[in-house]
């Protein structure tokens, strides 16, 4: 018998969000298939474990330093990003302190 996982749970393992499987999914990035119980929106989308291992085995090929740096680059984009966001303040102050930051970047 296969194991099948959630789209929460494949999401977990793959470390990304739901949404974001599901777009995957829509886009033959990795397969799945709708189970589950008959009647209009009973049946939700299960991913084979299997090919979750295929697709992580997959995506953690080896990888260049310089990947490696985008990738840690990215990371702190967003998370000061993010920071922006929970500051204390109206959204049009965190609008503007967001596009300071952005602008900063692209100017470096």
């Amino acid at each position: 018998m296969e194991d099948w996982l959630t789209i929460k749970e494949a999401a977990e393992r793959l470390n990304i969000t739901p949404y974001t499987l599901r777009m995957w999914i829509k886009r033959g990035k990795i397969t799945a298939s709708k189970q589950g119980a008959a009647g209009p929106g009973r049946r939700e989308w299960r991913v084979r474990s299997a090919d979750v291992q295929a697709f992580l085995g997959e995506e953690l090929a080896p990888v260049d330093s310089a990947s490696v740096a985008g990738l840690r680059a990215r990371r702190q984009v967003a998370d000061r990003l993010q920071e922006l966001l929970r500051t204390e303040g109206a959204a049009e102050e965190k609008l503007m302190r967001i596009e300071g930051f952005v602008l900063g970047l692209l100017s470096e």
